[in-house]
């Protein structure tokens, strides 16, 4: 699962149920997608990652 949102306490919450967060700040858009979707499919095949690791794509 992928969640995206424009609030930091949001993405800290959520992501310690294990799914893949990316911070927005600016709306959301094909870029955006693009990255979380790459994001979410890296977490999926690599190993297993801390639930409150930071997304390089956090804007």
């Amino acid at each position: 699962m992928i969640f995206f949102d424009d609030e930091r306490r949001n993405i800290v919450d959520v992501s310690k149920l294990g799914v893949t967060c990316i911070h927005i700040q600016n709306g959301m858009n094909l870029q955006t997608l693009s990255q979380g979707l790459e994001t979410f499919a890296k977490a999926q095949t690599g190993p297993l990652r801390s639930s409150l690791e930071e997304s390089p794509f956090e804007a």
